[in-house]
Protein backbone atom coordinates (compact mmCIF):
# COMPACT_ATOMS: atom_id res chain seq x y z
CA UNK A 1 0.00 0.00 0.00
CA UNK A 2 1.97 2.64 -1.32
CA UNK A 3 -0.37 5.59 -1.31
CA UNK A 4 1.12 8.84 -3.07
CA UNK A 5 4.28 8.21 -1.08
CA UNK A 6 6.21 10.89 -3.65
CA UNK A 7 3.21 12.72 -4.60
CA UNK A 8 2.59 13.92 -1.30
CA UNK A 9 6.18 14.90 -0.67
CA UNK A 10 5.99 17.25 -3.76
CA UNK A 11 2.44 18.64 -3.46
CA UNK A 12 3.73 19.63 0.23
CA UNK A 13 5.88 22.11 -1.02
CA UNK A 14 4.69 22.36 -4.92
CA UNK A 15 0.93 23.09 -4.01
CA UNK A 16 -0.96 26.77 -4.38
CA UNK A 17 -0.27 29.07 -1.82
CA UNK A 18 -2.90 29.93 0.74
CA UNK A 19 -3.47 31.72 4.18
CA UNK A 20 -4.36 29.90 6.94
CA UNK A 21 -7.12 32.42 8.04
CA UNK A 22 -8.09 32.21 4.15
CA UNK A 23 -8.15 28.23 4.36
CA UNK A 24 -10.17 28.29 7.49
CA UNK A 25 -12.79 31.21 6.40
CA UNK A 26 -13.51 28.43 3.44
CA UNK A 27 -14.23 25.24 5.50
CA UNK A 28 -17.76 26.60 6.87
CA UNK A 29 -19.19 27.62 3.85
CA UNK A 30 -18.26 24.85 2.05
CA UNK A 31 -19.48 21.79 4.85
CA UNK A 32 -22.77 23.99 4.86
CA UNK A 33 -22.90 23.46 0.82
CA UNK A 34 -21.98 20.25 0.86
CA UNK A 35 -24.49 19.39 3.64
CA UNK A 36 -27.52 20.91 2.26
CA UNK A 37 -26.40 19.18 -1.17
CA UNK A 38 -26.49 15.87 0.21
CA UNK A 39 -28.80 16.31 2.66
CA UNK A 40 -26.62 15.46 5.49
CA UNK A 41 -28.76 15.93 8.69
CA UNK A 42 -27.95 15.06 12.34
CA UNK A 43 -30.88 13.58 14.29
CA UNK A 44 -30.50 13.46 18.29
CA UNK A 45 -32.58 10.34 18.80
CA UNK A 46 -30.78 8.60 16.13
CA UNK A 47 -27.46 8.77 17.69
CA UNK A 48 -26.55 5.30 15.65
CA UNK A 49 -28.71 6.37 12.15
CA UNK A 50 -29.89 3.55 10.34
CA UNK A 51 -30.11 5.83 6.93
CA UNK A 52 -27.42 3.54 4.60
CA UNK A 53 -28.27 6.32 1.42
CA UNK A 54 -27.25 9.14 4.07
CA UNK A 55 -24.09 7.31 4.91
CA UNK A 56 -23.41 7.12 0.87
CA UNK A 57 -24.49 10.69 0.64
CA UNK A 58 -22.02 11.40 3.48
CA UNK A 59 -18.85 9.21 1.94
CA UNK A 60 -19.82 11.58 -1.71
CA UNK A 61 -19.50 14.62 0.52
CA UNK A 62 -16.37 13.73 1.89
CA UNK A 63 -15.02 12.91 -1.26
CA UNK A 64 -15.80 16.23 -2.64
CA UNK A 65 -14.38 18.12 0.07
CA UNK A 66 -11.11 15.78 -0.19
CA UNK A 67 -10.83 17.12 -3.53
CA UNK A 68 -11.96 20.86 -3.36
CA UNK A 69 -10.23 21.75 -0.38
CA UNK A 70 -7.25 19.59 -0.12
CA UNK A 71 -4.84 19.78 2.47
CA UNK A 72 -3.06 22.63 4.12
CA UNK A 73 0.77 22.39 5.19
CA UNK A 74 2.07 24.67 8.38
CA UNK A 75 5.74 25.11 7.09
CA UNK A 76 4.55 25.76 3.32
CA UNK A 77 1.74 27.94 3.69
CA UNK A 78 0.67 25.61 0.70
CA UNK A 79 -2.20 23.31 -0.49
CA UNK A 80 -2.04 19.75 -0.95
CA UNK A 81 -4.38 18.68 -3.80
CA UNK A 82 -5.49 15.23 -5.01
CA UNK A 83 -7.85 13.75 -7.61
CA UNK A 84 -10.87 11.75 -6.36
CA UNK A 85 -8.86 9.08 -9.35
CA UNK A 86 -5.83 9.63 -6.91
CA UNK A 87 -7.60 8.61 -3.99
CA UNK A 88 -9.40 5.86 -5.45
CA UNK A 89 -6.56 4.61 -6.55
CA UNK A 90 -5.18 4.19 -2.81
CA UNK A 91 -8.68 2.59 -1.56
CA UNK A 92 -8.68 -0.08 -4.41
CA UNK A 93 -5.10 -1.40 -3.83
CA UNK A 94 -5.72 -1.37 0.34
CA UNK A 95 -4.77 -4.93 1.54
CA UNK A 96 -7.26 -6.59 3.80
CA UNK A 97 -6.47 -8.49 6.00
CA UNK A 98 -3.88 -7.94 7.64
CA UNK A 99 -2.22 -9.46 10.54
CA UNK A 100 -0.20 -7.85 13.33
CA UNK A 101 1.92 -9.52 15.98
CA UNK A 102 3.94 -12.02 16.65
CA UNK A 103 3.39 -15.56 17.60
CA UNK A 104 0.06 -16.72 19.71
CA UNK A 105 -0.22 -12.40 20.33
CA UNK A 106 -1.36 -12.30 16.55
CA UNK A 107 -4.50 -10.64 15.64
CA UNK A 108 -5.94 -9.81 12.48
CA UNK A 109 -7.41 -6.37 10.88
CA UNK A 110 -9.95 -7.18 8.66
CA UNK A 111 -12.86 -5.36 6.91
CA UNK A 112 -16.17 -4.93 8.69
CA UNK A 113 -19.49 -4.17 7.05
CA UNK A 114 -22.35 -2.60 8.97
CA UNK A 115 -24.78 -5.02 12.13
CA UNK A 116 -21.74 -8.16 10.73
CA UNK A 117 -20.69 -10.62 13.68
CA UNK A 118 -16.89 -10.05 11.92
CA UNK A 119 -15.08 -9.50 15.10
CA UNK A 120 -13.44 -6.08 15.98
CA UNK A 121 -10.62 -5.20 17.33
CA UNK A 122 -10.05 -3.70 20.52
CA UNK A 123 -7.75 -1.54 21.06
CA UNK A 124 -6.65 -1.20 24.90
CA UNK A 125 -4.64 1.71 26.58
CA UNK A 126 -4.61 5.31 28.27
CA UNK A 127 -3.50 7.27 25.30
CA UNK A 128 -3.93 10.94 26.51
CA UNK A 129 -4.13 9.59 30.26
CA UNK A 130 -1.63 10.86 32.36
CA UNK A 131 0.32 8.43 34.83
CA UNK A 132 3.30 8.10 36.93
CA UNK A 133 6.23 7.33 35.35
CA UNK A 134 8.78 3.81 35.74
CA UNK A 135 7.12 0.91 37.47
CA UNK A 136 3.78 2.52 38.47
CA UNK A 137 3.51 3.48 34.44
CA UNK A 138 4.37 -0.36 33.68
CA UNK A 139 2.14 -1.84 36.35
CA UNK A 140 -0.65 0.30 34.48
CA UNK A 141 -0.19 -1.10 31.14
CA UNK A 142 0.16 -4.74 32.58
CA UNK A 143 -3.33 -3.68 33.44
CA UNK A 144 -4.92 -3.52 29.92
CA UNK A 145 -2.77 -5.81 28.38
CA UNK A 146 -4.04 -8.68 30.97
CA UNK A 147 -7.17 -8.26 29.73
CA UNK A 148 -8.04 -11.02 27.26
CA UNK A 149 -10.27 -9.27 25.00
CA UNK A 150 -7.92 -6.40 24.48
CA UNK A 151 -5.95 -7.14 20.63
CA UNK A 152 -3.39 -3.95 20.72
CA UNK A 153 -2.29 -2.14 23.32
CA UNK A 154 -1.80 2.27 23.26
CA UNK A 155 0.41 3.65 25.84
CA UNK A 156 -0.73 6.48 28.36
CA UNK A 157 1.42 10.10 29.21
CA UNK A 158 3.96 9.64 31.83
CA UNK A 159 3.77 12.52 34.26
CA UNK A 160 7.02 13.31 34.18
CA UNK A 161 9.74 11.23 33.30
CA UNK A 162 13.26 10.75 35.57
CA UNK A 163 11.27 13.75 38.05
CA UNK A 164 11.36 16.41 35.38
CA UNK A 165 9.24 17.98 32.86
CA UNK A 166 9.05 17.29 29.28
CA UNK A 167 10.28 20.35 27.23
CA UNK A 168 9.33 19.55 23.38
CA UNK A 169 12.26 19.78 21.46
CA UNK A 170 14.75 18.88 24.43
CA UNK A 171 17.12 15.91 25.19
CA UNK A 172 14.48 15.13 27.99
CA UNK A 173 11.83 14.52 25.39
CA UNK A 174 13.72 12.29 23.18
CA UNK A 175 14.75 9.95 26.35
CA UNK A 176 11.23 10.20 27.55
CA UNK A 177 9.78 8.65 24.89
CA UNK A 178 12.24 5.84 24.76
CA UNK A 179 11.59 5.06 28.25
CA UNK A 180 7.84 5.18 27.71
CA UNK A 181 7.62 2.73 24.71
CA UNK A 182 10.27 0.54 26.82
CA UNK A 183 7.70 0.50 29.46
CA UNK A 184 5.15 -0.89 27.19
CA UNK A 185 7.72 -3.24 25.97
CA UNK A 186 8.23 -4.40 29.32
CA UNK A 187 4.69 -4.77 30.32
CA UNK A 188 3.83 -6.89 27.76
CA UNK A 189 6.23 -9.18 28.59
CA UNK A 190 5.56 -9.14 32.48
CA UNK A 191 1.96 -10.31 31.62
CA UNK A 192 2.80 -13.35 28.80
CA UNK A 193 1.78 -11.42 25.77
CA UNK A 194 5.11 -10.35 24.20
CA UNK A 195 4.04 -10.26 20.83
CA UNK A 196 1.17 -8.20 21.09
CA UNK A 197 1.11 -5.78 18.85
CA UNK A 198 1.26 -1.82 19.93
CA UNK A 199 -0.62 1.00 18.99
CA UNK A 200 1.80 3.94 19.91
CA UNK A 201 1.54 7.86 20.08
CA UNK A 202 4.18 8.74 22.83
CA UNK A 203 3.06 10.82 25.69
CA UNK A 204 6.42 12.45 25.80
CA UNK A 205 7.10 13.29 22.18
CA UNK A 206 5.36 16.55 21.10
CA UNK A 207 7.66 16.47 18.05
CA UNK A 208 9.01 14.32 15.77
CA UNK A 209 13.04 13.33 16.91
CA UNK A 210 11.56 11.12 19.71
CA UNK A 211 9.16 9.97 17.62
CA UNK A 212 11.35 8.69 15.26
CA UNK A 213 13.76 7.44 18.07
CA UNK A 214 11.14 5.00 19.11
CA UNK A 215 11.45 3.23 16.22
CA UNK A 216 13.63 0.09 17.33
CA UNK A 217 13.64 -3.64 17.22
CA UNK A 218 15.38 -4.61 20.62
CA UNK A 219 13.23 -1.73 22.98
CA UNK A 220 10.82 0.59 21.00
CA UNK A 221 8.52 0.16 18.27
CA UNK A 222 9.08 -3.46 15.87
CA UNK A 223 8.21 -3.86 12.36
CA UNK A 224 4.42 -4.50 11.86
CA UNK A 225 3.33 -2.04 15.13
CA UNK A 226 1.69 1.25 14.71
CA UNK A 227 2.79 4.63 15.35
CA UNK A 228 0.66 7.65 15.29
CA UNK A 229 0.73 10.56 12.74
CA UNK A 230 -1.97 12.90 12.97
CA UNK A 231 -4.28 15.17 11.01
CA UNK A 232 -4.75 18.84 12.33
CA UNK A 233 -8.29 20.11 12.59
CA UNK A 234 -9.49 20.54 10.14
CA UNK A 235 -7.94 19.58 7.16
CA UNK A 236 -4.04 20.50 8.09
CA UNK A 237 -1.17 18.80 8.64
CA UNK A 238 2.61 20.14 9.35
CA UNK A 239 6.04 18.62 8.30
CA UNK A 240 6.22 16.98 11.97
CA UNK A 241 3.44 15.07 11.36
CA UNK A 242 4.00 14.31 7.46
CA UNK A 243 8.05 13.23 9.07
CA UNK A 244 6.45 10.85 11.23
CA UNK A 245 4.63 9.19 8.83
CA UNK A 246 7.47 8.58 5.94
CA UNK A 247 9.89 7.26 8.76
CA UNK A 248 6.72 5.23 9.84
CA UNK A 249 6.23 4.09 7.02
CA UNK A 250 9.55 3.55 5.18
CA UNK A 251 10.83 1.29 8.05
CA UNK A 252 8.06 -1.00 8.08
CA UNK A 253 5.77 0.04 11.15
CA UNK A 254 2.06 1.29 9.98
CA UNK A 255 0.83 4.44 10.51
CA UNK A 256 -2.64 4.60 12.22
CA UNK A 257 -3.90 8.88 11.56
CA UNK A 258 -5.57 10.42 14.15
CA UNK A 259 -8.84 12.66 13.30
CA UNK A 260 -10.21 15.26 15.27
CA UNK A 261 -13.49 16.90 13.36
CA UNK A 262 -14.20 20.09 15.76
CA UNK A 263 -18.15 20.20 17.01
CA UNK A 264 -18.79 24.20 16.97
CA UNK A 265 -15.45 25.07 15.22
CA UNK A 266 -14.60 25.80 11.61
CA UNK A 267 -16.70 22.60 10.39
CA UNK A 268 -19.89 24.05 12.28
CA UNK A 269 -22.23 21.73 14.00
CA UNK A 270 -22.53 17.87 13.76
CA UNK A 271 -23.18 17.50 10.16
CA UNK A 272 -19.99 19.82 9.06
CA UNK A 273 -17.88 18.18 11.70
CA UNK A 274 -18.69 14.42 10.21
CA UNK A 275 -17.92 16.21 6.47
CA UNK A 276 -15.10 17.38 7.32
CA UNK A 277 -14.27 13.40 9.01
CA UNK A 278 -15.02 11.72 6.07
CA UNK A 279 -12.88 13.93 3.95
CA UNK A 280 -9.23 13.95 6.41
CA UNK A 281 -9.64 10.39 6.17
CA UNK A 282 -9.60 10.09 2.33
CA UNK A 283 -6.76 12.76 2.75
CA UNK A 284 -5.06 10.73 5.68
CA UNK A 285 -4.76 7.80 3.62
CA UNK A 286 -2.93 9.13 0.56
CA UNK A 287 -0.73 11.71 2.80
CA UNK A 288 0.20 9.15 5.18
CA UNK A 289 -0.05 5.78 3.53
CA UNK A 290 -2.35 5.16 6.70
CA UNK A 291 -3.07 1.41 7.35
CA UNK A 292 -6.18 2.82 9.70
CA UNK A 293 -7.54 5.89 10.66
CA UNK A 294 -8.85 6.73 14.46
CA UNK A 295 -11.74 8.67 14.51
CA UNK A 296 -12.09 11.22 17.59
CA UNK A 297 -14.64 14.05 17.00
CA UNK A 298 -14.28 16.94 19.65
CA UNK A 299 -17.28 18.60 21.20
CA UNK A 300 -16.23 22.66 22.01
CA UNK A 301 -18.32 22.22 25.23
CA UNK A 302 -16.32 19.16 26.67
CA UNK A 303 -12.58 19.82 27.88
CA UNK A 304 -9.94 16.85 27.65
CA UNK A 305 -11.49 15.56 24.27
CA UNK A 306 -14.39 13.47 25.16
CA UNK A 307 -15.97 11.37 22.62
CA UNK A 308 -18.93 10.68 24.67
CA UNK A 309 -21.24 13.55 23.51
CA UNK A 310 -24.38 12.79 21.81
CA UNK A 311 -23.12 14.65 18.80
CA UNK A 312 -19.65 13.23 18.42
CA UNK A 313 -21.36 9.61 19.07
CA UNK A 314 -23.43 10.46 15.93
CA UNK A 315 -20.16 11.83 14.45
CA UNK A 316 -18.74 8.13 14.90
CA UNK A 317 -21.37 6.48 13.52
CA UNK A 318 -21.89 8.05 10.56
CA UNK A 319 -18.87 8.51 9.13
CA UNK A 320 -17.72 4.70 10.26
CA UNK A 321 -21.30 3.71 8.59
CA UNK A 322 -19.92 5.55 5.16
CA UNK A 323 -16.59 3.78 5.19
CA UNK A 324 -17.88 0.95 6.24
CA UNK A 325 -20.79 0.63 3.16
CA UNK A 326 -18.13 2.36 0.38
CA UNK A 327 -14.61 1.03 1.00
CA UNK A 328 -12.78 -1.56 2.71
CA UNK A 329 -10.74 1.26 4.57
CA UNK A 330 -10.69 0.19 8.28
CA UNK A 331 -11.43 3.08 11.17
CA UNK A 332 -11.07 2.81 14.86
CA UNK A 333 -12.72 5.08 17.44
CA UNK A 334 -10.93 7.24 19.97
CA UNK A 335 -12.29 6.58 23.02
CA UNK A 336 -12.00 9.56 25.46
CA UNK A 337 -13.82 9.64 28.44
CA UNK A 338 -15.16 12.40 30.65
CA UNK A 339 -15.48 10.86 33.78
CA UNK A 340 -12.54 9.00 35.83
CA UNK A 341 -12.27 5.40 37.32
CA UNK A 342 -14.16 4.65 40.51
CA UNK A 343 -18.00 5.79 39.09
CA UNK A 344 -20.55 4.60 37.56
CA UNK A 345 -20.18 7.53 35.00
CA UNK A 346 -17.48 6.06 33.45
CA UNK A 347 -18.00 2.37 32.66
CA UNK A 348 -21.56 3.74 30.90
CA UNK A 349 -19.19 5.96 28.48
CA UNK A 350 -17.06 3.05 27.57
CA UNK A 351 -20.44 0.85 26.89
CA UNK A 352 -21.33 3.58 24.87
CA UNK A 353 -18.47 3.76 22.71
CA UNK A 354 -18.04 0.40 22.28
CA UNK A 355 -21.87 -0.33 20.82
CA UNK A 356 -20.93 2.75 18.57
CA UNK A 357 -18.44 1.87 16.90
CA UNK A 358 -19.46 -2.11 16.71
CA UNK A 359 -22.79 -1.74 14.87
CA UNK A 360 -21.27 0.96 12.64
CA UNK A 361 -18.45 -1.05 11.11
CA UNK A 362 -15.90 0.26 12.96
CA UNK A 363 -13.07 -0.97 15.88
CA UNK A 364 -12.66 0.35 19.11
CA UNK A 365 -10.13 2.14 20.42
CA UNK A 366 -7.56 3.20 21.37
CA UNK A 367 -9.00 3.57 24.93
CA UNK A 368 -10.62 4.11 27.29
CA UNK A 369 -8.75 7.28 28.27
CA UNK A 370 -8.73 10.89 28.21
CA UNK A 371 -7.79 11.69 31.78
CA UNK A 372 -5.55 14.71 30.45
CA UNK A 373 -6.05 17.46 33.51
CA UNK A 374 -3.84 18.78 36.30
CA UNK A 375 -4.13 16.87 39.16
CA UNK A 376 -6.00 13.94 37.37
CA UNK A 377 -3.15 11.65 37.76
CA UNK A 378 -3.36 7.64 37.31
CA UNK A 379 -7.35 7.66 37.68
CA UNK A 380 -7.79 4.98 34.83
CA UNK A 381 -8.15 1.73 35.15
CA UNK A 382 -8.46 -1.70 33.44
CA UNK A 383 -11.51 -2.45 34.71
CA UNK A 384 -12.97 0.46 31.98
CA UNK A 385 -10.95 -0.89 29.47
CA UNK A 386 -12.41 -4.78 30.49
CA UNK A 387 -15.71 -3.17 30.09
CA UNK A 388 -15.20 -1.69 26.27
CA UNK A 389 -13.75 -5.05 25.68
CA UNK A 390 -16.30 -7.36 26.81
CA UNK A 391 -19.17 -5.14 25.42
CA UNK A 392 -17.47 -4.31 21.90
CA UNK A 393 -17.79 -8.38 21.98
CA UNK A 394 -21.27 -9.04 23.22
CA UNK A 395 -22.23 -6.14 20.56
CA UNK A 396 -20.77 -8.00 17.83
CA UNK A 397 -23.47 -8.72 15.24
CA UNK A 398 -26.01 -6.30 17.05
CA UNK A 399 -28.40 -4.76 14.47
CA UNK A 400 -27.94 -0.53 14.28
CA UNK A 401 -31.57 0.00 15.51
CA UNK A 402 -31.34 -1.99 18.82
CA UNK A 403 -27.54 -0.56 19.20
CA UNK A 404 -29.08 3.10 19.13
CA UNK A 405 -31.69 1.93 21.68
CA UNK A 406 -28.60 0.69 23.98
CA UNK A 407 -26.61 4.33 23.49
CA UNK A 408 -29.36 6.11 24.14
CA UNK A 409 -29.87 4.24 27.24
CA UNK A 410 -26.67 4.64 28.11
CA UNK A 411 -26.42 8.47 27.09
CA UNK A 412 -29.32 8.63 30.50
CA UNK A 413 -26.81 7.42 32.47
CA UNK A 414 -24.13 9.79 32.32
CA UNK A 415 -25.35 12.48 30.26
CA UNK A 416 -26.59 14.18 33.41
CA UNK A 417 -23.51 14.87 34.65
CA UNK A 418 -21.62 15.50 31.58
CA UNK A 419 -19.03 18.04 31.78
CA UNK A 420 -19.10 18.29 35.34
CA UNK A 421 -18.09 14.38 36.12
CA UNK A 422 -18.15 13.33 39.48
CA UNK A 423 -14.30 13.42 40.96
CA UNK A 424 -12.89 9.76 40.59
CA UNK A 425 -10.21 7.71 42.37
CA UNK A 426 -6.62 6.84 41.48
CA UNK A 427 -6.00 3.09 39.86
CA UNK A 428 -3.69 2.71 43.28
CA UNK A 429 -7.09 3.52 45.65
CA UNK A 430 -9.30 0.76 43.28
CA UNK A 431 -6.81 -1.81 42.86
CA UNK A 432 -4.53 -4.46 45.24
CA UNK A 433 -2.26 -2.68 42.59
CA UNK A 434 0.66 -4.83 43.46
CA UNK A 435 -1.46 -7.98 42.67
CA UNK A 436 -3.40 -5.97 39.92
CA UNK A 437 -6.69 -6.78 41.71
CA UNK A 438 -9.67 -4.66 42.03
CA UNK A 439 -10.89 -4.34 45.37
CA UNK A 440 -14.73 -5.37 45.66
CA UNK A 441 -16.28 -1.77 45.61
CA UNK A 442 -15.01 -1.12 41.79
CA UNK A 443 -15.40 -4.90 41.06
CA UNK A 444 -19.05 -4.59 42.04
CA UNK A 445 -19.68 -1.12 40.74
CA UNK A 446 -18.81 -2.88 37.33
CA UNK A 447 -20.64 -6.24 37.61
CA UNK A 448 -23.43 -4.08 38.50
CA UNK A 449 -23.45 -1.76 34.94
CA UNK A 450 -22.58 -5.07 33.30
CA UNK A 451 -25.90 -7.09 34.76
CA UNK A 452 -27.86 -4.27 33.50
CA UNK A 453 -26.69 -4.15 30.20
CA UNK A 454 -27.32 -7.67 30.01
CA UNK A 455 -30.92 -6.65 30.33
CA UNK A 456 -31.02 -4.60 26.98
CA UNK A 457 -29.80 -7.40 24.93
CA UNK A 458 -25.67 -7.53 25.22
CA UNK A 459 -24.70 -11.14 24.67
CA UNK A 460 -22.06 -11.42 27.26
CA UNK A 461 -20.37 -14.65 28.43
Amino acid sequence: MPGLHFEMMERVDQGPRKQEKEFDKAIFPKVKELARKYEIKYSPDQVVPQDDAMADRLFAAGMEMAVDSGLWVLDTQKVAKFSEAEIWRYLDNYHSPLMFGWGKDQVMLRHRKLDSDTPALVIGGAAGSSVTEGEVYVKHMMNFALEPTIDMIANANPHVVEGRQIRPYSPLEVHGAIQEVGWIREAIRRSGRPGMPMFVAPGCAASAPPAVAIINEERGLRRGDFMYAALLTELKSDYDRLIRAVAAVENGVHVATLLAPMIGGWAGGPEGAAICGAAETLLAAVCHSSTIVVHHPVHMSLKNGATTHRQTLWVESIVGQAFSRNTIFPIGQNVFLDARAGTYQVLWEAAANAVVAVSSGQHTGPGPSGITGGDDVDMISGLEARLLGETTRAATGMHRQQANEVVKYCLGKYEPTLGSPPRGRRMQDLYDFERLKPNDEWLGMYEGVKAELKTLGLRYR
